[in-house]
């Protein structure tokens, strides 16, 4: 060799630099992907990493948790005067306990996970987020079942029953209860139900998803309340169906109690939509179910659901095109199926979400804070 060369040119030939320049590379470029992989829908069409192969994508997205998701702890069940009892108990001293009312054709057994102590829980997506954040915040969530039946809708004749099944809840089945603040959260028709629920027992607080305070509401519960004794405050998740009035929230602040209003947007739908939502569901899953709803054009290109996931025919689809939801046990069957349930959501006409309990536990965060409060002051 000449080595009248250019030091530089000889340092240049040096192969073990070329190895770790070529290994920079390498890593900059499996970076690059992994970014690609997991951005928001405007960017999910997955079919340009299809070369990548199931494991590839699995492992380039398990670094977002999606793939290491840990099993929460098992619901627990119990059988109150015929009705289904579904609940968790919180790590840490509960703070209060909040009543889970479902929505049409759903039962409390959507709000656990399938397990030995609850075998008949089937654990929907958002069910099961409301659970889990409900818990973070110190309260004791328990769902029961309405009285009309296997998945029946709410009547408002059962309010008496029902604040019985729960004072015997918090009185008998877990004592250290007893005595705690009630709060109420339901969706749809179980929404209608709780809104007048404190004609029968003492409410903190309530949040009413899709279902509105329609004019009266108020009066014709206070009206039967003890002197002095005023509508809970009141949190409003709405959506399209039924249409936001604001009158219930107008009414509440007139009368000096807390009230928000919060309106759920479409959400577009992404690979880390469903792996972040579904447990279980792995990455490659997710990437083949996008694609085929945008293939046959159930979400356009930005990943917004295009029509009412209730009625257009993407199961069929989903269900030819990604043989691999079955090992999921997801049916796709409407009502029972985590990614049926996911569409409702996306698509944001009525359904019950868990995307704003941030919003929800903060707002019934400081009602329980201001009690605390009181409570305090009093023993001092």
């Amino acid at each position: 060799m000449d080595m009248s060369q250019p030091s530089t040119f000889r340092r240049g030939r040096n192969p073990g630099t070329v190895w770790v320049v070529v290994g920079c590379a390498l890593v900059l470029l499996l970076l690059v992907l992994v970014s690609r992989l997991s951005e928001d829908s405007s960017d999910t069409d997955s079919e340009p990493y299809a070369f990548l192969g199931d494991r590839a994508i699995d492992s380039a997205l398990a670094s977002k948790g999606g793939l290491s998701r840990k099993q929460k702890g098992p619901a627990k069940y119990v059988e109150i005067e015929g009705s289904d009892v579904v609940y968790r108990l919180p790590s840490t001293e509960a703070r209060a306990v909040l009543f889970l009312a479902h929505g049409c054709s759903h039962w409390a057994f959507d709000f656990g996970r399938k397990s030995d102590a609850c075998p008949r829980c089937v654990g929907l997506p958002a069910e099961l987020k409301i659970v889990d954040d409900a818990l973070k915040f110190g309260f004791v969530p328990v769902a029961i079942s309405s009285l009309a039946g296997r998945r029946g809708c709410w009547s408002l004749d059962d309010g008496a029953k029902i604040a019985q099944r729960l004072t015997d809840f918090m009185n008998s089945v877990e004592p250290k209860l007893k005595g705690l603040p009630l709060f109420a959260l339901g969706a749809s028709s179980g929404g209608a139900f709780v809104r007048e629920l404190p004609l029968y027992t003492k409410l903190s607080g309530l949040c009413l998803m899709i279902s509105g305070l329609p004019p009266g509401v108020i009066e014709k519960v206070e009206a039967q309340l003890p002197s002095g004794t005023s509508y809970p405050p009141t949190f409003e998740l709405y959506m399209r169906k039924p249409p936001f009035s604001g009158d219930g929230v107008e009414a509440l602040t007139a009368r000096n109690i807390s009230a928000k209003a919060i309106e759920a947007h479409k959400i577009p739908v992404s690979v880390q939509f469903f792996i972040d939502r579904v447990e279980g569901m792995r990455a490659s899953v997710a990437v083949k179910i996008v694609n085929e709803l945008k293939k046959q054009s159930f979400i356009d290109v930005t990943g917004f659901v295009k029509q009412n996931p209730r009625k257009s025919q993407w199961r069929e689809a989903v269900w030819v095109a990604v043989p691999e939801a079955k090992e999921l046990n997801d049916s796709l069957i409407a009502d029972l199926s985590p990614i049926s349930e996911l569409l409702n959501i996306a698509y944001s006409e009525h359904e019950i979400t868990a995307e704003f309990d941030r919003e929800i536990f903060d707002f019934f965060d400081e009602i329980l804070r201001k009690q605390e409060v009181r409570g305090l002051s009093k023993k001092l």
